[in-house]
């Protein structure tokens, strides 16, 4: 696995080819919250709540992601652990971007996750397909 990286944002921000290829439970479950994150944050953004977008995404990437998840998958570095890690981390990273854009952007740039240097700026913001299974995180 060492090496490999996604040939494009869009594959990384996939999250229903991330759904398809989780074979870990707690895999699923990293994937199905950062769907309702990414649901979430959306909504806090877009209704001007900055300050409960900005504190969901801090508790979920120290507690859920940092805490949890990657103490998890430390033991079981596999493909799945492996794409969903990665994309987990970019995605954050784009949702982080409005409210720290200098430090996500600098991050972002030395990943080799586009193969290319374009800039966070003009990345794609995260979509959902309407799914009614979407659980908000708390």
């Amino acid at each position: 696995l060492k090496g490999e990286s996604f040939t494009s944002t869009a594959e990384v921000m996939n999250i229903d080819g991330l759904k398809k290829n989780s074979n870990h439970e707690s895999d699923r479950e990293m994937v199905n919250m950062m769907e309702a994150l990414i649901k979430e944050v959306t909504e806090d953004i877009e209704q001007f709540r900055l300050h409960e977008g900005a504190q969901r995404l801090y508790q979920f990437t120290w507690h859920e992601f940092a805490d949890k998840y990657i103490e998890d998958v430390k033991g079981r570095l596999d493909e799945s652990a492996y794409q969903t890690l990665q994309s987990s981390f970019v995605l954050l990273l784009t949702l982080l971007h409005p409210f720290m854009p200098f430090i996500t952007e600098e991050i972002y740039q030395k990943l080799s996750v586009t193969g290319k240097k374009e800039s966070m700026m003009i990345a794609s913001w995260p979509i959902l397909v309407n799914d009614p299974e979407v659980t908000p995180h708390k």
